[in-house]
């Protein structure tokens, strides 16, 4: 697993693909990252990799394991929300990152 420099923002996914947290606040200037839990396999997706705030657009979180987003890309536009999609147990939602400086 990457190391975290700044603050590890737990989000965590339930056994039906629900998030405990429906927006998540990051702070560039922090180093702050993501880091998903998941009780079952959980895809998340930003859609594409102009539209995500991390290097990776897609993540796979493996049932009872959890994935780092790593850090947020210098090109990141500061003060935006960047929604994804979560798919787990046949269900998905949209959750959303917000950047701050």
């Amino acid at each position: 697993m990457a190391t975290i420099a700044g603050v590890a923002e737990k989000v965590h996914v339930d056994k039906n693909g629900k998030v405990d947290k429906d927006k998540v606040h990051l702070y560039k200037s922090k180093d702050d990252q993501i880091v998903w839990t998941a009780e079952a396999e959980t895809i998340i997706s930003f859609g594409s990799a102009e539209n995500s705030p991390f290097t990776e657009w897609k993540f796979t979180v493996q049932a009872g394991g959890s994935a780092p987003s790593g850090r947020i890309k210098d090109n990141a536009g500061a003060e935006k929300q960047y929604d994804y999609t979560v798919e787990a147990a046949g269900s998905q939602n949209d959750p959303s990152v917000i950047i701050h400086k």
